[in-house]
């Protein structure tokens, strides 16, 4: 979630494939909330990889002054995090105001959600705008970042096993979204140490053989593992140390069968890659969305209007984003034109 990818236009160069894969990644996040329930067969193999591959793609984006950016992290990142969640609270509460039909009642809610929210946030749990998770999470493994880089030139690896094992110690509460970035942490690691080899990728015939193949393998290893939750900081349901490995290995494996996927011969559309560039403001925007979907049409496990209320939100997620970058582009970590 770089500047890159907050704005609509870039003077620089873009690797589409990249951008196939922001969309994929996107998509499927989307549709996984719209269809979301706890017996879901979908959300069981898309949970397995769909988050980890956010933190990647963020991995792929990361540059690195020698500092630690913090100030440029907290504005690209935190603030729109924030925003989002205040948008969330606002766009419900006129939805209350017409559905309640009572505007006390609608009050009464949003205060409601501003208490959950704060206390979600404080403790790292859920909230009303809940994929804001994400944004506070991706924030502290940014900074993360900088620090591993700068500070622990000589002993990364050492730093990274540290913040995994405190991901895996259940006693470490889950305050401010930070333990979900101890957890995911080696996938932002994998995507920014491997960033010039996943650029330098093209299209080979083989991968299609290495697409089954992969994703064969996430279907059989979440099928073992069970659900596993990112928010929750939860990896899965075999023991303890089984399932800890279980998740970074199947995580890793549907990270790379969507990156295959994304190198395939698709015909170049300048949409695709304006449409990438709105990625958070459709993380922010989504489960807004989403909410009013569930409520007013019948997608539960029904694949058809599922997908299409998706494009729907993402489309929708792209001209509010246009919007935004050219009135508030501060809001969402961008710059003014």
């Amino acid at each position: 979630m770089q500047s890159d990818v907050t704005a609509v236009q870039s003077v620089k160069p873009r690797i589409y494939f990249l951008d196939v894969l922001k969309i994929m990644a996107t998509f499927l996040v989307v549709y996984a909330h719209i269809l979301w329930s706890k017996d879901s067969k979908v959300c069981l193999y898309v949970y397995a990889f769909h988050m980890p591959l956010f933190y990647i793609i963020s991995g792929v984006f990361h540059k690195s002054n020698g500092r630690i950016n913090l100030y440029n992290h907290f504005k690209k990142l935190f603030i729109p995090a924030v925003f989002f969640c205040f948008i969330f609270l606002l766009l419900t509460f006129v939805v209350d105001c017409f559905r309640l039909n009572s505007i006390i009642d609608a009050i009464s809610t949003l205060e409601d959600g501003c208490k959950q929210t704060l206390i979600g946030f404080v403790l790292g749990k859920k909230m009303p705008n809940v994929v804001c998770w994400f944004l506070f999470s991706l924030f502290w493994c940014k900074l993360f970042a900088d620090v591993y880089i700068v500070v622990f030139q000589k002993y990364r690896v050492l730093f990274l096993v540290f913040l995994v094992c405190l991901a895996c110690i259940s006693s470490i509460p889950r305050y401010l979204y930070m333990k979900q970035a101890f957890m995911c942490f080696p996938f932002y690691v994998l995507g920014y140490e491997l960033k010039n080899y996943i650029k330098s990728l093209s299209f080979k015939w083989y991968y299609v053989v290495l697409i089954i193949l992969f994703a064969f393998l996430c279907y059989t290893l979440s099928n073992l593992n069970g659900k596993v939750s990112v928010l929750g900081v939860n990896f899965g349901h075999l023991s303890k140390g089984v399932s800890v490995l279980c998740f970074y290995v199947n995580a890793i494996i549907g990270s790379v069968t969507l990156l295959l996927l994304s190198l395939l011969p698709y015909p170049q559309k300048d949409f695709i890659s304006r449409s990438s560039a709105a990625l958070l403001t459709t993380v922010g925007l989504q489960h807004f969305f989403n909410l009013q979907i569930r409520y007013y049409l019948p997608v539960n496990h029904h694949f058809l209007i599922t997908v299409v209320a998706s494009v729907i939100i993402m489309l929708l997620c792209y001209f509010i984003h246009i919007i935004l970058i050219k009135y508030i582009p501060f809001a969402i970590g961008a710059k003014r034109n």
